[in-house]
């Protein structure tokens, strides 16, 4: 029995039976099916990979972002001779500290990734020098360039991920 244009599973002119056309209607689900199914296996995961990337680039943003105002404390506190409102800043290090540690690293692309590891050097670094003053150990001469230093890479590293 031949179909009309119009009553064809395919829309083409051609005759088909009523199983024929059943055949073809299920042939072209199971290809949708496979294409939807490979869409589902590739895209979500890879959109879901970007989402974490990005929360983890937040992460390192906001912990240079707290580290540098920390490191500045600091600066301040030992150039104005307030050793007791530099150790008040320790808080503020170990905070920032403990959010870069939660960073995953695995997910920071490997031209930032310098700059995460740099900062949590620095924090490691503002921890022992807040250590060494809560003990009372004497100053040198040389820690207000330290310092200045400490703040000044921070600074950089903080600028190079907020960019990204």
């Amino acid at each position: 029995m031949a179909y009309d244009v119009w009553q064809s599973c395919m829309l083409l002119p051609v005759e088909f039976k009523r199983s024929d056309c059943a055949s073809w209607v299920q042939a072209w689900g199971s290809i949708a099916a496979v294409v939807g199914a490979l869409f589902v296996a590739f895209y979500v995961p890879l959109r879901q990979m970007k989402a974490d990337r990005r929360q983890a680039l937040w992460s390192a943003a906001a912990f240079a972002t707290a580290l540098v105002p920390a490191l500045r404390g600091i600066r301040r506190a030992v150039g104005e001779s307030k050793h007791g409102a530099a150790v008040g800043v320790k808080y503020h290090v170990q905070t920032a500290s403990d959010m870069g540690a939660i960073i995953r690293l695995d997910l920071i692309p490997l031209d930032l990734l310098p700059s995460v590891m740099g900062l949590r050097s620095l924090a490691a670094e503002a921890q022992e020098f807040l250590a060494q003053l809560e003990k009372g150990e004497e100053l040198s001469d040389k820690v207000l360039p330290y310092l200045d230093n400490l703040v000044t890479t921070a600074e950089q590293h903080r600028q190079k991920l907020l960019s990204a």
